[in-house]
C-alpha cells in the first residue's frame, strides 16, 4: 500500500501491481485469498453506503487498491480513473474559486 502513496499519479496502481507480482512467490496463497475477501467486503460496504449516509468512496478506494495488486486490468482502469478524477477536481476547484470571488462586494 505504501507504493500507492509514493507512486506517480496515472501509474501508481500499475506500479503496485508490478511490485506485488514480483513478490508473489514470497506471499502465501491465503494472503491472496484474504486480500480478495477484504476487497469484496469493502465493495459490499461501499454499495450499502451509497444508499445510506457514509463515505462510500473510501471503501471503493480500499477495494480498488486491494484488487489492483492482483489484477493488471483493474490497475490500468484505476490509473485512468485517477487521472480523470484529478482533472475533474481541478476544474471544480478553479470554478469554485471563481464563483467565490465573483460574489464578493
Amino acid at each position: 500500500m505504501l507504493e500507492l502513496k509514493r507512486g506517480r499519479p496515472g501509474h501508481r496502481f500499475q506500479q503496485s501491481y508490478a511490485h506485488a507480482r514480483q513478490h508473489r512467490q514470497d506471499t502465501p496463497a491465503w494472503h491472496r485469498v484474504a486480500r480478495f475477501g477484504v476487497a469484496t467486503i469493502a465493495l459490499m460496504i461501499g454499495v450499502v453506503l451509497m444508499v445510506l449516509p457514509g463515505p462510500a468512496f473510501v471503501f471503493f478506494g480500499i477495494a480498488g487498491a486491494l484488487l489492483a495488486t492482483e489484477s493488471r486490468y483493474v490497475a490500468i482502469v484505476l490509473d485512468w480513473l485517477e487521472l480523470r478524477l484529478r482533472a475533474i477536481a481541478a476544474w471544480v476547484q478553479r470554478h469554485w474559486k471563481r464563483l467565490r470571488h465573483s460574489g464578493s462586494p
